[in-house]
């Protein structure tokens, strides 16, 4: 019984695959109309990411999405603020393939889904998503390299 479960998810796969590659190839993020149909922007790990800030992999774009007062409490180092109403206007002269990733407050913000749709929409083709956002990066400590830059005071970085 076990075996014939495994067998049949296993078969699945190919199908994921399928489905995934087809609306990838025929659909271009610039051309949804749905609002509730997301972007494939692959999300980061904070490990990954640290590791890209730390190589400063492709001349890395890290965004924080949320509102400047959030920014200025607490952002992870290295990062620019561009909030998520002005991300259009403030990006329209990048390199369509710079490497960017934006992030938000928590893994429950929405704000790096939404910021990362609006990216690719807009023609960028190399953008990933962090989705622990800063609450997570101040929790894994500046002693471990996950430096964050403001006095991090906000309720929900607690």
């Amino acid at each position: 019984m076990i075996c014939k479960k495994k067998l049949a998810l296993l078969a699945l796969i190919p199908v994921l695959i399928a489905g995934t590659y087809y609306l990838w190839t025929t659909k271009k993020a610039s051309q949804h109309t749905s609002p509730t149909l997301t972007t494939l922007a692959p999300t980061i790990t904070a490990k990954i990411l640290k590791k890209h800030i730390e190589a400063k992999k492709d001349n890395i774009a890290l965004i924080n999405v949320l509102d400047k007062k959030y920014h200025a409490d607490c952002h992870i180092k290295g990062s620019i603020n561009i909030p998520l109403d002005k991300l259009k206007a403030q990006t329209s002269s990048w390199k369509k393939d710079r490497y960017i990733v934006v992030y938000c407050a928590t893994a429950q913000c929405s704000a790096s889904q939404s910021s990362a749709d609006i990216l690719i929409k807009l023609g960028f083709t190399n953008v990933h998503k962090y989705k622990g956002g800063t609450k997570e990066w101040k929790s894994l400590g500046t002693k471990n390299g996950f430096i964050c830059v403001g006095p991090c005071q906000e309720s929900y970085l607690k």
